[in-house]
This record gives C-alpha cells, structure tokens and sequence, in this order.
C-alpha cells in the first residue's frame, strides 16, 4: 500500500473465460465440501487497486510501518516459484537461508513454517 501498489491487486486483473470457469467451479466445490467460503474468495472481497490516496493516508497516519524480514529463507517460496530477488524483494533472513530439505525434514518450528511466512508487519498509528 505504502508503495502504491495496491492490495492483492493481481486479484483485480482479468481473467480468460477458462479460468473464470475454473474459479467459480473450485469455489463451488469448496463451498460444498467444506461449507465455507475460499481464502481466494476472502482475499478477492479486500482487493484493492493501486492508488496514491491509500499511500497519504497512510504516510499522515502511522507513526511506524516496518516490516519484518524472514526468520529463515527458503530457495522456494510457498507457491514453488523461486524465491529470487527479482520475485521477491526481501531483506537477508535473520538466522539464514536453508534448503528445502531442512524446511522439511527439520524439527525446529520455524524452519517448517518458513515457507508460510507472509510479510508480518509492525504498525503504529499516530495519536492525533
């Protein structure tokens, strides 16, 4: 948002009329299987465009925005795309980067649940 770029904004753009069809049965079949929306069905309810009004409010509002970098870093991401630079801009982990085989095979928490991290942010609101 701070960026400009919006919020689950790749949610907004248009799809083929295959992949439209494809949406809508998953989400009838989830619906039906386990009588709830989907997650894509939420995130697609909160999805906004890239807009500079978001970027002042925000820039007038908060005190503090950080977020924070990955405990760990995996080559993949949760998604199996590479979890490159030019994907994901992210800072260095801060214990380090590990191989898919340590995300699986590991017994310590938070390299098994590395791959789910997903941009934890501190925010502070101004006292106006």
């Amino acid at each position: 948002m701070i960026s400009c770029s919006g919020f689950r904004s790749e949610l907004i753009q248009k799809d083929s009329k295959l992949r439209n069809y494809s949406k809508k049965l998953f989400n009838y079949l989830y619906k039906k299987i386990t009588r709830s929306p989907s997650q894509m069905e939420q995130f697609q309810t909160i999805a906004v465009k890239p807009n500079k009004q978001d970027k002042f409010f925000l820039e007038k509002n908060l005190e503090i925005y950080f977020e924070f970098p990955p405990i760990y870093k995996p080559p993949n991401t949760l998604w199996d795309d590479p979890w490159t630079s030019d994907n994901y801009p992210t800072p260095k982990p801060l214990i380090d980067e590990i191989t898919e085989e340590e995300v699986n095979n590991s017994s310590d928490f938070y390299k098994n649940e590395c791959k789910y991290y997903t941009w934890m942010c501190f925010a502070r609101i101004k006292n106006h």
